[in-house]
């Protein structure tokens, strides 16, 4: 598993590589609807919005590796096709039409970006009330059965219970009470 300073130097490098090619891709694009473009110019527009697409999926491989590159690449993917059918179909396109095209790809992976942050607050914030719930006792309990994150152990005054979800339902496992000891 690659680490989080790796992650975040390869989509940098990533993204400022795929920024790079929309800089260049865009100059040599010239401007007029897609149909009416020629093969070189169409081949520019072409590589020009796929990276676009690339850059946004690095970002979002910043904040969720694999998953999130799929996830950004394929949300201003399908903003791309969208625009790309209404350069095709549409005769009379205003000049400004490209620029706002870029502007709503940068918004969607801004939205994207924040709600992946707030997602991973809220996840941290869940993990870490889960984690502070636990007893030293109740971790040691998890240790010595072999699920230290697989299964949820719970107390009474009197005994510990595993309780393991099943597809038709809980299995509460009493595992031992309180003043036994818990044997391997």
């Amino acid at each position: 598993m690659m680490s989080i300073v790796k992650r975040e130097i390869a989509g940098l490098i990533g993204g400022g590589l795929s920024l790079l090619i929309v800089i260049l891709t865009t100059w040599f694009s010239w401007k007029g609807n897609i149909t009416e473009l020629a093969p070189l110019q169409l081949t520019m527009r072409i590589l020009s919005m796929l990276s676009i697409c690339t850059a946004a999926g690095f970002s979002g491989y910043i904040e969720w590796s694999k998953k999130g590159f799929i996830l950004y690449f394929g949300a201003v993917a399908l903003f791309t096709l969208l625009a790309t059918v209404t350069m095709i179909t549409t005769s009379n396109l205003p000049q400004y039409l490209y620029f706002i095209y870029i502007t709503c790809c940068v918004v969607i992976t801004i939205a994207l970006n924040v709600s992946a942050n707030m997602y991973n607050n809220i996840r941290a914030q869940l993990e870490e009330d889960t984690d502070s719930n636990t007893t030293p006792e109740e971790e040691r309990v998890k240790k010595l059965i072999g699920y230290p994150h697989k299964s949820i152990i719970v107390t009474d005054k009197k005994a510990f219970y595993q309780i393991v979800k099943q597809e038709s339902g809980y299995l509460f496992h009493l595992l031992c009470s309180i003043d036994e000891e818990l044997s391997t």
